[in-house]
């Protein structure tokens, strides 16, 4: 009976530690974007439909259709895509300056930078900078988003306790069975 029990509470235990989820992502949370021009301080990204505050996971999160390009922002699972296209093939696009906040953000690390944009962080901010030029078509630049490290145990950590906890019941076992 208590072999029964036992393979029945790890299976328990293991499962439950397969389905913990981690936090990897940055989902769910609400980013807060703008896009200036040329050092101005209307916020185009409210232009383009979005609000200044959206939440992450619902498509693309930031856009701004202007005459010559459209300039979007999408993130997903860790993922952040800035991508600038032009309207009609080849453009000129002005100098621009996104930026992103999200108290969930820890870090950046830039993965592709096909438009050049210069990148710093500070205070869970990415500031993001082209300084404008002729563009070809759709060029992107991607990000990896480093997540502030939530209270989530690893499922290696639960399996773990499951494991002592599994052999604390048989120490107890064998001493009230002698």
């Amino acid at each position: 009976m208590f072999k029964k029990l036992a393979v029945l509470f790890s299976v328990a235990v293991l499962s439950l530690a397969a389905s913990v989820s981690r936090a990897d992502t940055i989902n769910g949370t609400q980013v807060t974007g703008t896009l200036t021009f040329l050092g101005g301080s209307t916020n185009f990204f409210t232009l383009g439909g979005n609000s200044g505050t959206v939440n992450i996971g619902s498509g693309v999160e930031f856009s701004y259709e202007g005459l010559l390009n459209t300039d979007t922002a999408n993130f997903g699972g860790t993922k952040l895509t800035v991508t600038d296209a032009c309207n009609f093939g080849i453009c000129a696009s002005l100098p621009f300056e996104m930026t992103f906040t999200d108290p969930a953000f820890a870090g950046f690390t830039t993965l592709w930078n096909g438009l050049g944009l210069s990148s710093s962080f500070a205070d869970h901010t990415l500031t993001l900078n082209f300084g404008g030029g002729f563009l070809l078509g759709s060029t992107s630049s991607i990000y990896n988003v480093d997540v502030a490290s939530a209270a989530a145990p690893e499922p290696s950590s639960i399996a773990f306790l499951a494991t002592g906890l599994l052999g604390a019941a048989g120490m107890v076992r064998r001493r009230f069975a002698a």
